[in-house]
């Protein structure tokens, strides 16, 4: 498994989320209709540390506070950690009533749509007992889905960075208020950080796996991210507690089901057996384990 350097580590706390260019070229495109906060008024100022996280249990490792630095983390999570893996959100479902989005504190890893972890945070302990200490949630599913597997340490990002979206309705709305071609311009924009942020992974050709909404799309025409290598782009089912089981019956490969996690586990296989990697998962037996415990 290709480990994360100290160096790449350093770098995602150190690298910005909009460059100086990022900023002149679109940073300005309004992305709330209500309080017209413009993209750059949400990101400025915050490194790629602060929209995304690492997909291993982090509570007592890096939730320290006040953090001793990032030597002591690195340290703490190392031997966890992968770039042959990026895990693509939607969203980080903040409100659009003026606050900005990410926390801020130095040394913080935030996850995909809450505040940094702090202390012992139960949403990502996973075991065979499957004991999480409250409900499931989605955060505690994915978890689940990664844990014990070469996806386990995996970097975690948001697609949209920045835009205020306590609801996909709400998303929408935002999403809909600009024009063609600067929603155009976020979509290329929003692609060029996540190129950017696999490149402060030190990530060679990593397996991009996008959590059920439709910009596996969008990234399977992303030359910068896959080349002609679109099987690189494998979808997850949404982990999401109101995305449990079926519709109508049927079984659908964006919904969390037995089906879809099945379907996840084999084109990762696939993937990394192109690749000249090794995958050693039981599908059969992983995706047991998940669905039993996290629905």
């Amino acid at each position: 498994m290709a480990k994360v350097s100290f160096e790449a580590f350093k770098k995602l706390n150190d690298v910005p989320i909009l460059s100086e260019d990022d900023l002149r070229s679109w940073g300005s495109i309004v992305v709330s209709k209500k309080t017209r906060r413009t993209l750059a008024d949400n990101l400025t100022g915050y490194p790629l540390s602060a929209s995304g996280t690492w997909a291993t249990y982090l509570g007592n490792q890096l939730g320290v506070d006040p953090p001793d630095s990032l030597e002591a983390q690195y340290k703490a999570v190392k031997e966890n950690l992968t770039n042959e893996f990026i895990i693509v959100e939607l969203n980080w479902a903040g409100g659009d009533n003026g606050d900005k989005p990410y926390g801020g504190e130095p040394y913080r890893w935030h996850n995909f749509h809450d505040w940094a972890f702090h202390g012992f945070d139960a949403q990502w302990k996973v075991d065979e007992s499957g004991a999480a200490g409250h409900h499931p949630n989605g955060v505690y599913r994915l978890a689940q889905a990664v844990w014990n597997t070469p996806i386990e340490g995996a970097w975690v990002t948001d697609f949209w960075k920045g835009m205020p979206s306590s609801s996909g309705p709400k998303l929408n709305a935002n999403l809909s208020s600009i024009s063609q071609a600067e929603r155009d311009q976020l979509e290329e924009g929003m692609v060029q950080i996540l190129a950017k942020e696999a490149k402060s992974l030190g990530a060679v050709r990593p397996i991009w796996l996008v959590v059920g909404h439709d910009y596996d799309r969008v990234l399977r025409h992303a030359r910068e991210l896959v080349g002609d290598e679109t099987w690189r782009i494998i979808l997850i089912p949404h982990h999401s507690g109101g995305n449990q089981g079926y519709v109508k019956g049927k079984a659908s490969m964006r919904r969390w089901c037995p089906e879809a996690l099945t379907a996840m586990y084999d084109s990762i296989g696939k993937a990394r057996s192109a690749l000249g990697l090794e995958w050693e998962v039981d599908t059969a037996k992983q995706t047991k384990f998940v669905f039993r415990r996290a629905s």
